[in-house]
């Protein structure tokens, strides 16, 4: 049981919190970690590598199309769709209130 309190000790589990964990959700907190950890050394490792190759480039190439390679394309809002004023979504809250029975004040 010690060498669990240990391990968790390694990634920031306090004790108080340990106690209080199942079994599963300890494990679960540990995978959690450990994949964070490995993402986040993959990038250390991507800036790294970015950095040396962009030393030897003689020409830098532009931050946006660098940033399009390395996370893909911005991704566009939705369709057809905007967003709701205030007034239309308190609108819109009035009217499902009053479907569902509650009290509303002001206009509906």
């Amino acid at each position: 049981m010690f060498k669990l309190l240990e391990l968790g000790g390694r990634y920031d589990v306090q004790p108080a919190a340990f106690w209080r964990m199942t079994p599963r959700e300890f494990w679960a907190y540990i995978a959690g970690r450990r994949t964070a950890e490995r993402f986040r050394a993959k990038l250390e490792l991507r800036a790294m590598w970015l950095n040396a190759a962009w030393q030897r480039a003689e020409k830098l190439p532009s931050l946006k199309a660098a940033l399009e390679r390395q996370l893909g394309p911005e991704p566009d809002a939705p369709k057809g769709r905007r967003r709701m004023t205030p007034a239309e979504s308190r609108q819109r809250m009035r009217r499902a209130h009053a479907a569902w029975g509650f009290e509303t004040k002001g206009e509906a």
